[in-house]
């Protein structure tokens, strides 16, 4: 009996992390997706918007505030898709040793 309520803890934690990395893929493609296909992340004040298109950063003068806010959300969706898959697949590849007695 105690067998199969390890068996089960360690196949329970397997799916949770294999689950939790789903989710943070899943938020990175939906992220990617707002993105680039909707207004969501735009301000909702035109005059507003207008300016941060026309503004440049202190750092550099070859870009303005939207590009930047744009490449930040790209970075970071791409991150959190990255992160998902690999996340799965280095915890797939090590399943056995991860939850083995020493």
């Amino acid at each position: 009996m105690a067998a199969f309520q390890l068996l089960h803890s360690i196949m329970l934690s397997q799916i949770l992390i294999l689950l939790g990395a789903a989710i943070v893929a899943l938020f990175g493609a939906l992220h990617r997706y707002l993105t680039y296909f909707s207004h969501r992340f735009e301000p909702r004040d035109r005059a507003l918007a207008t300016r941060l298109h026309d503004v440049a950063l202190v750092a550099t003068t070859e870009t303005s505030y939207q590009r930047a806010i744009l490449g930040f959300h790209v970075s970071h969706s791409l991150g959190a898709l990255f992160f998902g898959p690999c996340t799965a697949i280095s915890h797939w590849r090590n399943r056995h040793s991860c939850f083995t007695r020493r």
